[in-house]
């Protein structure tokens, strides 16, 4: 099954001449058939780029086309879109048929030190999808440091984090699972949930994004 096509040419940032001409690099380069976690297009992009699988569809990939902190959005070939925070989905466009957003009070992902440490992190938020309706349902989350495993699509050894999360109003409750680097904490791949009537989604770092200079100096 493919993944579902519609267009986003209303969203502002797509409109953003440095992410239309991401995009249109990412058309020319990303055709054809299903892309792998280590595709040697994903690679070959002088973008920072994300390998990205729905559960049940086939996988693509995104091409970094705006950068806010540590929101990231991800844009495809067919100009649906992900962000996310600290590697968290928080933000997804006209994806498998459905908006997501995600409003964060707390989270633990911003503090993977802490993770890393082995101590137990929480998040908290409020989640609105258009997919059925679901506007404004608080939800929370306990995340639970693993420890390092080899992950085998990315053949190396990351540290695991389990998540279990859970949105009472609607009696949803899930795991998702973050893979960090063992070193500097960043998020490198994921499996987690974006909806809670749609399968997980998983997320892996293909080509890393580089921070400028420039922007290391505004970060501070």
């Amino acid at each position: 099954m493919g993944l579902i096509t519609l267009s986003v040419a209303g969203c502002s940032s797509y409109r953003d001449p440095t992410t239309v001409a991401a995009v249109k690099t990412f058309q020319d380069v990303l055709v054809g058939n299903e892309v792998t976690i280590d595709d040697p297009r994903l690679f070959s992009m002088p973008y920072a780029t994300l390998w990205i699988g729905v559960e049940g569809y086939t996988s693509t990939g995104g091409v970094l086309g705006k950068v806010n902190h540590r929101e990231m959005s991800w844009y495809m070939p067919d100009a649906s879109y992900v962000q996310t925070n600290y590697g968290r989905l928080i933000r997804t466009g006209n994806f498998v048929g459905n908006n997501t957003h995600i409003t964060l009070t707390h989270d633990a992902l911003s503090d993977p030190a802490s993770l890393l440490a082995g101590k137990q992190g929480t998040a908290s938020g409020v989640f609105d999808g258009s997919l059925h309706n679901l506007y404004q349902l608080a939800f929370s989350s306990t995340l639970e440091p693993e420890g390092i495993e080899f992950f085998k699509p990315l053949k190396r050894n990351l540290f695991r984090v389990s998540e279990h999360l859970s949105i009472p109003a609607v009696g949803f409750s899930a795991d998702n699972t973050y893979w960090l680097d063992p070193v500097s904490g960043k998020v490198i791949a994921s499996r987690q949930y974006m909806h809670p009537d749609l399968p997980p989604v998983w997320l892996a770092e293909a080509k890393p994004y580089v921070a400028a200079a420039s922007d290391k100096e505004g970060r501070k």
